[in-house]
């Protein structure tokens, strides 16, 4: 707190004011626990306020032209307070002491993307940091996607499952989501899968919803082919670790499309860009998995405009799905299918959490399942990311199985056929 303002034991904002007969009162500013503050990147104050048993980030633009009743109006928003209009003016001059004193102080306060920090200190999902002894609560701010957060329940989703069970490339599809955040431990750069079938019905796009729901809304969650490339990037540089999936694949233009986001998600970098004042700006950095589902595979078109490198090529691995052979009847798996647009992210959320405490245990079975797979498959040198791909892959189906979120049969995914 800046000078003249505390906190009573409750965490509300208190300070002094005088009446007409110049006799000093005490003045309760916030009704509410304020937990934590600072300033982010662009000057804003944020601070953490305990609501409804909730601690969230809220964030005010405080500038220096702001009026008492704006000042008053930023603080009670969203948490039914009244402040009367004749404190109006200590609202906003507290406020502008608050910025001010933080500033000094230098108390910063970083909003998060998503997936493992920088230091790699946590993982960031939803609203919190999950870290290897407690959670934090998080800032989001711009970079918060209300598509991907933890929504409901975890149970819809698994039995929902049930529609993927027993088909090794669609359980591959899914386990994908458990794979992505893997990447970057088993030290590689962005990777990309492609599955493909001719047929309709094979239960591509189930799969495909299926594993965008571990961490995200279904269906707007998922990408699609009206995003402009730009805004694809801006989207996979904010999920960082968090897979990205792109179903229904049909025309030679949308290949071509994809096949140029291949490259750029392989680098692992979006864009660089200017700010105003023609600085560089700080350019989004991602370990992923880029997953694509069409008619006939990419592979092929990858591999035939690269013939002079394999930095994009051998990214892709690809798998073609099997067709259904004991079909549930529409109707059924429809209504297995609804109830997850209300309950997603949940799978997600179970994981980071798990992934956070268990690292070091997660890196050491990385690196066992990796050398499992070199052994019994002699990846050449070029062939390494297939190798990192399955690598993650089986680790983070065996992973989901170990903590009770799925029942994917490893064996089954892991004997597959890649090319």
């Amino acid at each position: 707190m800046p000078a003249d303002y505390w906190r009573n034991r409750d965490n509300h904002v208190l300070t002094l004011a005088k009446n007409k007969a110049g006799d000093t009162y005490t003045v309760e500013l916030i009704n509410y626990p304020i937990l934590d503050a600072g300033i982010d990147s662009a000057g804003n104050l944020l601070y953490l306020a305990g609501v409804g048993g909730d601690a969230l980030w809220r964030c005010i633009d405080v500038a220096t032209c702001m009026q008492p009743a704006q000042a008053a109006g930023a603080l009670a928003k969203g948490h039914g307070l009244y402040i009367p209009t004749k404190f109006h003016v200590h609202a906003r001059d507290f406020l502008v002491a608050w910025v001010n004193h933080l500033q000094s102080i230098k108390r910063k306060a970083a909003e998060s993307g998503y997936g493992w920090l920088v230091d790699g200190s946590g993982f960031a999902f939803d609203d919190k940091i999950f870290r290897p002894t407690h959670t934090d609560t998080v800032f989001r701010g711009k970079h918060s996607d209300p598509n991907f957060t933890q929504v409901g329940e975890l149970k819809p989703w698994q039995d929902a499952m049930q529609l993927v069970y027993g088909n090794p490339p669609l359980e591959t599809v899914v386990a994908s989501a458990f794979a992505a955040p893997l990447c970057e431990l088993v030290g590689s750069s962005s990777l990309v899968m492609s599955i493909y079938s001719a047929a309709s019905g094979v239960g591509k796009t189930t799969a495909m919803s299926l594993g965008q729901a571990v961490w995200g809304h279904p269906r707007s969650g998922m990408s699609t082919l009206a995003d402009t490339t730009n805004s694809m990037m801006k989207m996979i540089s904010d999920l960082r670790s968090l897979p990205i999936y792109w179903d229904e694949l049909r025309t030679k233009d949308q290949l071509e499309k994809v096949i140029d986001l291949v490259f750029q998600v392989t680098q692992g970098k979006a864009k660089a860009r200017l700010n105003r004042d023609s600085s560089q700006m700080e350019s989004g950095i991602f370990t992923t998995m880029f997953i694509v589902a069409s008619n006939l595979g990419i592979a092929d078109t990858v591999y035939s405009q690269t013939e002079a490198t394999q930095a994009g090529g051998l990214r892709v691995m690809e798998i073609e799905a099997d067709a259904l052979k004991e079909a549930m009847p529409d109707y059924q798996a429809r209504q297995l299918m609804r109830p997850i647009q209300q309950n997603y992210g949940v799978a997600g959320a179970t994981y980071a959490q798990w992934l956070a405490v268990n690292k070091t245990q997660v890196e050491k079975l990385l690196k066992i399942t990796a050398k499992d797979l070199q052994d019994r498959h002699d990846f050449a040198p070029k062939e390494r990311f297939w190798a990192m791909t399955m690598a993650a892959l089986i680790a983070g189906a065996g992973i989901a199985n170990h903590i009770g979120i799925t029942r994917f049969d490893i064996r089954n995914i892991a004997s597959r056929s890649f090319r």
